[in-house]
């Protein structure tokens, strides 16, 4: 059995050139280290960035390059709060209305999601199968007519 025979760094090696092959030792942590530097800087940098940015900002899928979502916090927040109002100050009749497809206060909630006339179909069919769970959380029924990436 031949031991080879090779410094840590495989500077110096005693068997004519066969340590060549062995890999130099690393530390295991050093690629989780360099990566935490990135974050740390990349992180702040982005979140500085996209402060002073007065549009939304359009993120896109790296792997198809299609728009995936814009960051838009101020109009989400206003739209959600709008169908709150709406939700919570008639939730029995919206409750109903879904039950029944359609409806003045189903209408109201869908307008102030601004959820467009071609998905409000399919959208009440969603909202028909999980009716259960909306008549228990008023907030389930507010975070499904606006969904994050609508």
């Amino acid at each position: 059995m031949h031991t080879l025979m090779c410094s840590p760094d495989n500077m110096r090696c005693r068997d004519a050139g066969l340590c060549a092959h062995v890999p130099p030792k690393s530390t295991p942590h050093t690629h989780r280290q360099e990566s935490n530097v990135m974050y740390r800087i990349a992180l702040p940098a982005l979140m500085f960035l996209s402060a002073c940015v007065q549009d939304g900002v359009t993120l896109y899928n790296p792997f198809n390059g299609q728009a995936v979502t814009t960051l838009d916090p101020q109009g989400f927040s206003q739209r959600r709060a709008d169908v709150e109002v709406v939700v919570k100050s008639q939730f029995d009749a919206v409750l109903a209305d879904i039950a029944r497809g359609s409806g003045p206060a189903l209408t109201a909630a869908m307008d102030a999601a601004q959820i467009a006339p071609t998905a409000r179909a399919a959208r009440v069919e969603i909202l028909q199968v999980n009716l259960p769970t909306y008549r228990a959380s008023p907030d389930a029924l507010i975070a499904a007519l606006v969904p994050l990436n609508s």
